[in-house]
Formats: C-alpha cells, sequence, structure tokens
C-alpha cells in the first residue's frame, strides 16, 4: 500500500500570529499601533512648535507599554545598549558643558526618544508601522500644503515651500521618507483599499511636496536610494550562487568609474550642482564646514557639551546668526551631521554617530541579502541609506526631538534585533503560494 503525504510547505516554521505570541515581547495591537505611530509622527513633526503637552502625550503613549501583558519590554539587550548609548553620552556631556543645564535637558529629552524608539522597535509589528507612518506623515504634508507658507532662499532666490517647519529641507525630509514608504507597501499583499490609503494618495501627496520644496539634498537621496534598493532587487533574483559575483562586479565597476572621472578631471559635481541650481560652496555649505571645524579643534576630543554650542551669548553662535541673516537665534547647524557632533560631542560623539550609521547600513544590507526586500529589511534599508546620504548635508539624527532621530534609533534597535515576524510571515507568504512536491512513503 503506498500512501500520498504532501509536504507541509511550512512544516518546521512558527506562524507568525504564534510567534508574537510566544516570542520574547508581545506585540500591541495592530490597528492600535498604526494609530500610535500615526499621532507620534505628527508630534514629531511638529515638536518644535509645540508646548509640553504634546511632548507627554508621545511618551504616555509609548512609556505605559514598558510592563505589557507580564513581559518587561525594556530588557537589557544588545539593541538596547546600541540604541542608548549615544543619548547617554549626551546625558553625561553635561560634566564638561558650558551650559550644564542645557545639556542634560536636551540630554534627557533625546534619552526618552531614544527610550521609545526601542519600545516601538519590539511591540508594534512592521506593516502596522510603517502604516503608521505612512499615515501620519500624510496629515504633516497635508498640513504643511494647505498652509501655502513659501519662502525665498536668500541665497538661491527661489521660492519653496516651508510650511510650519521653516525649512525646505524638513519638508523635503519627510516627502522623501513618504514617497519611499509608499512604493516599499508594493511589496506587500494589500488589499485595494489598502493600496489606494497607503500607496496611491501619500505617493502623490508626497512627491507634489518635494518637488514645491525644492530640497536638492531630498530629491538627490531619494533617487540614489531608489537606485541602490532597484540594483538590490535585481541581484536578489540572480541564482544565489552568482548573488556574491554579481555584487564584487556592480562595486568594481564603480570604483573604476570613479577612478577614470579623477583621472580624466571630469567634472561631474558641478555638473551634478548646475542640475540642482547649486554653486560650489553649495549655498554656502562648505563655508559652515570649515567654520564647525575650527570650532570644534577647540574641544577636540569631548566637544562643547550636547547642543551647548548654539547658545544665545556665545560670540560664535551670533556671529552666524547675524551672517545667516537668522534674527530669531535658534535653529541653526553646520549642516553636516558629523561636524555638528564633533561640534557637540568632541571625535567621541563623531566617531559613535559614525559606529551606528554605519553599522545600520551593513546590518541592513545583510538582512536584505538574507531575506530579500522584505518589509522589515526594505524599510531598515531605506532609512539607513537615506540617513547615509543625507548626512553631509543635514542633520537628522542629533535630535533631541523630531522625526529623524525617532527613526534612527528605532533603525539602530531594530538592525540589532533578531529577524522580525513581520519578515518571517511575508516569507511563510510566498512559500505557501509555491506548489509543494508530494513525498511518497510506502507501507507494507
Amino acid at each position: 500500500m503506498v500512501t500520498e503525504i504532501a509536504q507541509n510547505p511550512l512544516s518546521g516554521t512558527v506562524l507568525p500570529r504564534r510567534r508574537a505570541q510566544t516570542g520574547a515581547y508581545p506585540c500591541i495591537p495592530d490597528f492600535a499601533a498604526m494609530l500610535y505611530v500615526a499621532l507620534s509622527t505628527v508630534i514629531m513633526a511638529f515638536s518644535s512648535l509645540f508646548t509640553v503637552f504634546p511632548i507627554l502625550v508621545f511618551l504616555l503613549l509609548w512609556f505605559r507599554h514598558i510592563f505589557y501583558k507580564g513581559a518587561y519590554i525594556l530588557r537589557p539587550s544588545s539593541a538596547l545598549f546600541a540604541a542608548l548609548i549615544f543619548p547617554l553620552l549626551a546625558c553625561y556631556s553635561a560634566f564638561w558643558s558650558d551650559y550644564p543645564s542645557t545639556s542634560i535637558y536636551h540630554g534627557a529629552e533625546l534619552l526618552t526618544l531614544a527610550v521609545s524608539a526601542v519600545i516601538m522597535t519590539r511591540i508594534v509589528r512592521v506593516k502596522p508601522f510603517i502604516k503608521g507612518l505612512i499615515l501620519g506623515i500624510a496629515i504633516v504634508m497635508g498640513i504643511t500644503l494647505a498652509s501655502g507658507i513659501y519662502a525665498q532662499d536668500y541665497l538661491t532666490k527661489a521660492d519653496a515651500l516651508m510650511g510650519y517647519f521653516g525649512s525646505k529641507n524638513e519638508v523635503g525630509f519627510f516627502a522623501e521618507i513618504g514617497i519611499y514608504l509608499s512604493l516599499l507597501m508594493l511589496t506587500a499583499r494589500t488589499t485595494f483599499f489598502e493600496k489606494l490609503m497607503f500607496v496611491l494618495l501619500p505617493l502623490g501627496l508626497c512627491a507634489v511636496c518635494l518637488v514645491l520644496s525644492k530640497s536638492a539634498t531630498s530629491i538627490a537621496s531619494l533617487a540614489l536610494v531608489l537606485s541602490l534598493g532597484a540594483g538590490v532587487t535585481l541581484l536578489m533574483r540572480l541564482p544565489r550562487q552568482l548573488r556574491g559575483l554579481a555584487l564584487t562586479g556592480a562595486i568594481m565597476s564603480l570604483l573604476v568609474c570613479g577612478l577614470i572621472i579623477i583621472a580624466t578631471r571630469f567634472d561631474v559635481i558641478s555638473m551634478v550642482l548646475g542640475t540642482f541650481g547649486k554653486d560650489s560652496t553649495l549655498t554656502g555649505r562648505t563655508y559652515l564646514w570649515t567654520e564647525g571645524i575650527k570650532n570644534g579643534l577647540i574641544h577636540p576630543v569631548l566637544g562643547y557639551g550636547y547642543t551647548a554650542f548654539w547658545i544665545p551669548g556665545r560670540p560664535a553662535a551670533e556671529w552666524y546668526w547675524r551672517e545667516f541673516f537668522i534674527t530669531n537665534a535658534t535653529g541653526f547647524h553646520f549642516h553636516n551631521l558629523f561636524i555638528q557632533t564633533f561640534v557637540d560631542l568632541g571625535m567621541a560623539g563623531a566617531l559613535l554617530m559614525a559606529w551606528m550609521l554605519v553599522t545600520s547600513c551593513f546590518g541592513s544590507f545583510a538582512r536584505v541579502w538574507r531575506q530579500g526586500m522584505t518589509l522589515g529589511a526594505g524599510l531598515a534599508f531605506g532609512l539607513a541609506f537615506l540617513f547615509l546620504f543625507r548626512s553631509p548635508f543635514e542633520v537628522d539624527t542629533l535630535g533631541p526631538y523630531g522625526m529623524g532621530p525617532l527613526l534612527f534609533f528605532w533603525l539602530v534597535s531594530f538592525c540589532k534585533s533578531k529577524s522580525n515576524t513581520e519578515d518571517v510571515r511575508q516569507k511563510n507568504d510566498r512559500s505557501a503560494t509555491q506548489k509543494p512536491e508530494p513525498r511518497f512513503r510506502g507501507n507494507v
């Protein structure tokens, strides 16, 4: 007697729902998680305009989950250490800061933000997290567009959408994240309503805001990330035996092209800058970089203290505010993540920030290499390289409050954690769509 037994494509795996219940941390319901993340996005977007009450609402949303369903969510781990080491350094900088009260206050804000990001990583599944981000960003972009607030760049003389941010680059930052997340949702199984709400509408809204913001940094970094993501996706379609060879070939080709450009002295940089209407000084950024390094070398090891440089009454800060026509004496930086970190926290802080960013890029790429462009791996990959490409020109992740630091600490914690259940679900869905091969066992 011969009995046919169909092989179960999910055998040896744990179903995502079951795993979420029996794993290390329980997850909050998806719909509630989406609303929490959306509300957090709106609060972080306009945190500089709010009083303390919305910030307290944000902290209440997440800190009340420190103990959730009998589990201690902030259990020590390498992911927790990686996410909190920089905020702790910011807090400790009060001991050598010129303005210790400012450094400890903003350092504590950064620490609470990082803790909230770790809690998000552990109790919110990837798909509702992305949906919440898209919903929140769509609300923010809608408010920005409806505000009708445009401002003229004092160097380029171009009118750009700024909304309530006061910066076209902030508008561009939110818009490019919204575009990337909307495209990423195309890789997930969604209904028509979900495609309309989380892909088509936010994609169009964010694209309009990105164009109106005229943010060269945002447009260029988004183009680079989408090109890199497309290249990696094509690479993953190759047979596993050829992927390493193809990756090596692609890297070598880029290096050869770079050497040819250098050898022939082909002025690619000027052509690119001309495309975006920029001059060789990057609208004054190169001057700020030089001045930032000059000021940082005064306290090269530990810096001035977290957020202790741009303080009213400091002669150097007052000089730069006057030179760049900033009358309210707030909201300025050296337009480079590592130089600004060097000024605030010295070489110790700059190296730590570089370590966090580089390991996030390698960690997210490793996830994509192992799992493919799943929601979790794709989100980490996109955020990591967006922050990397923007870091020479903007200060997105330094904080204390804002969407950039929140996503950055989520990213650092996520890349140090184990594979997310949403990635397991996507892999299981793909396995379930494949026709199982029958296996026969003979019985006598």
